[in-house]
């Protein structure tokens, strides 16, 4: 029965965070990111020189509800006489995983406090570096492949960011932050309750360590 309440409330919270990734203020903010990410990758595993950005681009439409569509550019310069080229991704597409993690990681915590957000920002970071080398991989690989009189030369560091793009391609973007959030909530903001009340005083400081009394923290 607990598997099934945790199950639900991941659930739930993820239909909540969802959207609110598809507004300016998150997904400009993950797909700002995600983009500086993915444009130094580029320069270190290319001969060009990157520039990323973020912004809205048309709009999804969910029934009578339209949310701006959000898109991901690396532009690179290629010299005075050819100027610069764009490779556009779709924002959302690469940072569907940090709502994820969010939901999973408040589903399965059990202490509602400071570290909770730490961890969510932490993991968060880190879920964002990878789909910022996810999308210079994408990228990379559209704008080396297109005609040019100054090509883009991919080097040999360009492979590791084409094998973390088949793994994200492969489902890895769902799986793994659901589990590494429901790792870190179980874990690291698990609910830690003594054996029984006589362990302390319902005046008494928490044996859990969190600075409350007893009777308000683990003694509820």
């Amino acid at each position: 029965m607990k598997n099934v309440w945790l199950s639900l409330r991941f659930l739930g919270l993820a239909a909540v965070l969802f959207p609110l990734f598809f507004l300016p203020p998150l997904r400009g903010l993950c797909g700002g990111l995600a983009a500086g990410v993915a444009a130094v990758a580029l320069s270190v595993t290319s001969d060009g020189s990157f520039r990323g950005s973020e912004g809205a681009s048309e709009s999804i439409e969910l029934g009578s509800l339209k949310l701006p569509r959000g898109m991901i550019g690396l532009t690179v310069r290629t010299g005075a006489a050819s100027g610069s080229r764009t490779a556009e991704v779709e924002t959302f597409k690469y940072i569907r995983n940090v709502p994820l993690f969010w939901a999973a990681l408040v589903a399965a915590a059990r202490v509602r406090r400071g570290r909770m957000v730490v961890v969510g920002l932490v993991g968060s970071m880190a879920l964002l570096l990878l789909d910022g080398l996810v999308v210079a991989s994408a990228a990379g690989e559209a704008l080396a492949n297109v005609s040019s009189p100054q090509p883009i030369h991919l080097n040999a560091g360009y492979q590791v960011l084409a094998v973390l793009a088949v793994l994200h391609t492969t489902g890895g973007v769902f799986v793994a932050p659901v589990l590494i959030g429901a790792l870190a909530g179980l874990v690291l903001l698990g609910e830690r309750r003594p054996a029984t009340a006589a362990a302390a005083g319902r005046n008494q400081p928490c044996p859990c360590g969190s600075g409350l009394k007893f009777k308000r923290c683990c003694g509820r």
